[in-house]
């Protein structure tokens, strides 16, 4: 009699573990027991990463008690029922962010890129001279400036480092072109930069040496009339592009005599890497690229629709061979070229476009109207939100007239202006999309120009008129130190 005891204590012990062991298992592979309905659910999650990355996370209006994962930032927060749920992410000194969002069985629901801005930012104003419009070099941290003087205008540099200004050039005889596709150009290296300037409606370029001040009138040593659409070459530091009618030349400038004609009945062309793409306007309506380096190697890209030809002032911006985009400023539309694979799709604006960027690694194109911003994915996108190529999403709409639209420094937000204010807008539209105030101005900015790699982003601001502007930054967005750091603010 006395062993039964210890049977049924035995047996009690191992029905108690293989229960207590089920239910472990259970919960780690993320069953929860619902007792109003008497079963196990399969539960969900979400995974958080944001800038800054020490921050709060409420789901449900309830303070959840993750712990950032050191190895990439993140928070995870396992055990969430299937179905709509609230979220919130804040820190102090911050504008909350905020969504709903679907949890789905046995899925994490991933926002990678919740960024916050603050609720105030430190301005930093610069002793520049009253600033008309700004430059920055693609190299360093220079910016160049153009500043009005009676009856001229000089252009100075201004490193935001040093905190330094150097006047580059100055002239009473000719006005600085105001043609918003006309833009002083930096050299590869940020050693030149060429101004475009006009004279009695005529225009003409001024090739400046940073370093010795030296100034070159392309006009004059290159003998090309007509002269515009100058950019420097990609890979070769003397060497600049320009339009003379629609025959493209190339110049050394240390040697003009030997100029080259690179190619004949060319309306736009764009650089990148060491390709020149080249649109060809009536009759063909083709583009085509080529290089400097085998100039008898012409392939066709693609041709402008019938739709988009009675009007032939195209400018073509392109990312590769595979996706390029042709806008016309006059007419307002827009044509995008994009193959993935074998396959070519194309995306249109039949009117009031005004401009496009594509991402850095060109999977995704920003474009944009008066009042409307949209993106285009050219490639799958299978980081979450997932998004198939070929597809566009209104990225927003708005009331008034929206101004300086940029990426952001994630390629997941974009930056853009409407009245005095600065603003934020996710791509993320699964519930509704965050827009939030970056800053707002006393006065409309004229320009916003980021520098993704120092963190800042720069603007003018009016300082009596619009043609005396001042130039301010504040550190946006929040600098993200790497892996291992538990506070990467």
């Amino acid at each position: 009699m006395k062993q039964l005891p210890r049977r049924l204590i035995f047996i009690l012990f191992v029905c108690s573990f293989f229960s207590t062991a089920s239910f472990i298992t259970f919960y780690t592979l993320g069953y929860r027991y619902n007792t109003e309905r008497g079963i196990f659910i399969y539960t969900g999650s979400i995974t958080v990463q944001s800038n800054p990355a020490i921050v709060n996370i409420s789901v449900d209006n309830e303070p959840s008690k993750a712990n950032i994962n050191q190895l990439n930032g993140s928070y995870h927060l396992a055990g969430l029922q299937p179905g709509e749920h609230f979220i919130e992410v804040s820190a102090d000194g911050y504008t909350t962010w905020s969504k709903k969002f679907i949890v789905n069985s046995g899925i994490s629901t991933e926002f990678w890129n919740v960024m916050l801005t603050k609720t105030a930012y430190a301005e930093t104003t610069y002793p520049t001279e009253p600033i008309n419009k700004v430059f920055p070099s693609p190299t360093s941290t220079l910016l160049a400036y153009v500043s009005t003087t009676d009856g001229g205008f000089s252009v100075n540099t201004f490193d935001t480092e040093a905190n330094e200004t150097v006047s580059i050039f100055d002239t009473q005889d000719y006005a600085f072109d105001r043609d918003d596709k006309e833009n002083i150009e930096w050299s590869i290296d940020s050693d030149y930069v060429s101004i475009p300037v006009t004279k009695n409606d005529q225009k003409n370029y001024f090739i400046v040496n940073n370093d010795t001040k030296e100034v070159i009138n392309l006009h004059d040593i290159a003998q090309i009339e007509d002269i515009h659409g100058v950019r420097w070459d990609s890979s070769r530091n003397k060497f600049v592009l320009a339009l003379s009618g629609k025959t493209l030349y190339e110049v050394n400038i240390d040697s003009p005599e030997d100029k080259k004609v690179l190619a004949e009945n060319v309306q736009s062309y764009d650089i990148s890497g060491n390709d020149i793409y080249i649109f060809e306007p009536a009759p063909s309506h083709i583009v085509y690229k080529t290089s400097i380096n085998n100039l008898e190697t012409r392939i066709p890209v693609t041709t402008l629709p019938e739709f988009y030809a009675d009007d032939d002032r195209y400018s073509i911006i392109a990312y590769d061979q595979n996706r390029l985009i042709l806008i016309n400023y006059f007419t307002g539309k827009l044509f995008g070229y994009n193959k993935n694979d074998a396959s070519i799709r194309t995306f249109s604006v039949d009117a009031d476009a005004k401009g496009a960027q594509f991402s850095d690694d060109g999977k995704k194109v920003l474009y944009w109207t008066d009042r409307e911003m949209f993106v285009y994915f050219n490639r799958d996108w299978e980081t979450q939100p997932v998004r198939l190529a070929d597809t566009s999403i209104t990225l927003g709409r708005f009331s008034q007239g929206i101004n300086n639209i940029h990426w952001a420094k994630d390629y997941e937000h974009a930056t853009f202006s409407v009245g005095n204010s600065v603003k934020l807008i996710e791509l993320d539209n699964r519930g509704e999309k965050s827009i939030m105030d970056v800053i707002t101005l006393p006065y409309p900015p004229l320009q916003i120009l980021s520098n993704f790699d120092q963190n800042m982003l720069f603007y003018t601001l009016t300082e009596g008129s619009l043609q005396n502007q001042g130039l301010r930054s504040i550190n946006f967005p929040e600098e993200v130190a790497g892996l291992f750091t538990p506070n990467r603010q």
